[in-house]
């Protein structure tokens, strides 16, 4: 630092890579996967040109699934063995996560960190699950930091943005006018998201200035657009009121923007736009992998094609099916040996693994449009692990007998 600062995050995105390796094995070895299945499908999902292309690109969707998978791995032998240091190892890569990217709300937190305490409290080992406690008050510091400092409770100024994008793709902006003649959506509702500093200061003339420059800046010194600029708080906060609104007055054009968004949701991680320079050297591996693995015969869709037509050889096929099918059977064996889960070390970490499928699909759908494949990609590793789990439930009968209740 700070001239050689590439090759050092090149060599901590490597090192994210062998902790995926190991903890993608380790999880697939504690849900009861063949110890050459684990490896294999370790080794498969380390090796795929999506993750090979995120390892190479300087982003937190990376590093992020390291967390979660080294946080899941932990939560099993937290639940385990009860050990305060493997509580600390499962909830600080969570609240690491929740403090660097505005996906992983603080509830998500929560529940997150209570399917642990859960288990623990359960087994009446109150003392393990102080160990818990630093995480969740970490985070809760830094949503206060900003309550006080800002008077916004959240950990991203971004959330209303979003949800005005996605709101706004399908609604025309003559429309958009004719609801700001009638007072039903501010002046700012003619602008699409994400606009720059100068644009929303007309609209907020007596934002302060703090003499912080991350805060009063209008750009980077590389011209881009200050995102942090502090005029960006109520900005967010205005789009957020006017997305609401443009919700109730036309839910059927929001419902079908998040058929849309599902659609892109379901495209290889890999099929993202702003990895595509970074995906070159390996395209023609990456066109045939998505084929073979994923289902998805072609890739490339521009911004505009994704936002107007539906192209069924640009799904992931395999994947959909992949995840349907791990999202349906986890659910329905939770519910059958739902009597077991407080005491089962491989059933809690099933409930937390769905838990993160389940919240990072919602929220990456219903906030969001242009980057879903983006976010699922953080929970990739959880839905193959999940499907080849229950694939090998399915075609192995002495599998099915592996006790719940024995140490795991």
């Amino acid at each position: 630092f700070p001239s050689r600062y590439a090759i050092v995050f090149h060599i901590f995105y490597l090192f994210c890579g062998i902790v995926i390796l190991f903890s993608v094995f380790g999880l697939g070895i504690k849900l009861g996967l063949r110890p050459w299945v684990a490896v294999a499908i370790s080794i498969w999902y380390v090796i795929s040109p999506a993750t090979i292309v995120y390892e190479n690109w300087y982003a937190y969707a990376y590093p992020l699934t390291a967390a979660l998978c080294f946080s899941a791995f932990f939560l099993f032998r937290f639940v385990n063995k009860g050990r305060p240091i493997d509580g600390i190892l499962f909830s600080m890569p969570l609240a690491l996560m929740s403090l660097t990217w505005g996906l992983f709300h603080i509830s998500w937190l929560f529940v997150s960190v209570g399917i642990g305490a859960f288990a623990l409290l359960n087994k009446k080992r109150i003392r393990s699950v102080l160990s818990l406690i630093l995480a969740v008050v970490l985070v809760i510091s830094w949503y206060g930091k900003n309550a006080i400092v800002f008077d916004s409770f959240v950990g991203s100024s971004w959330g209303g943005m979003n949800l005005f994008k996605i709101v706004t793709s399908r609604i025309p902006g003559e429309a958009r006018k004719a609801w700001i003649k009638e007072g039903l959506i501010s002046e700012l509702g003619r602008f699409p998201p994400f606009r720059s500093p100068d644009t929303y200061l007309r609209f907020y003339p007596d934002t302060p200035i703090t003499g912080i420059p991350l805060l009063d800046e209008l750009n980077y010194s590389t011209g881009f657009p200050n995102y942090h600029h502090l005029v960006i708080i109520e900005a967010s906060n205005q789009h957020m009121r006017d997305a609401l609104k443009m919700i109730l007055q036309t839910p059927d054009q929001y419902i079908r923007t998040l058929i849309r968004s599902a659609y892109i949701f379901f495209h290889s991680a890999s099929d993202y736009k702003h990895i595509l320079g970074i995906r070159v050297p390996i395209d023609e591996l990456d066109t045939v992998w998505n084929r073979l693995f994923y289902g998805q015969w072609q890739k490339g869709e521009t911004f505009a094609e994704l936002g107007s037509a539906f192209l069924f050889t640009h799904v992931a096929w395999w994947l959909v099916i992949g995840y349907v099918f791990a999202f349906v059977a986890s659910f329905l064996y939770l519910w059958k040996n739902r009597a077991l889960i407080a005491i089962s070390s491989r059933l809690i970490l099933i409930l937390f693994m769905l838990w993160n499928i389940l919240f990072v699909s919602f929220a990456g759908i219903m906030l969001d449009i242009g980057e879903n494949n983006r976010f699922r990609f953080v929970i990739d590793p959880f839905i193959f692990l999940l499907a080849i789990f229950f694939l090998q439930r399915l075609l192995s009968p002495e599998s099915k007998a592996t006790s719940l209740t024995h140490v795991e």
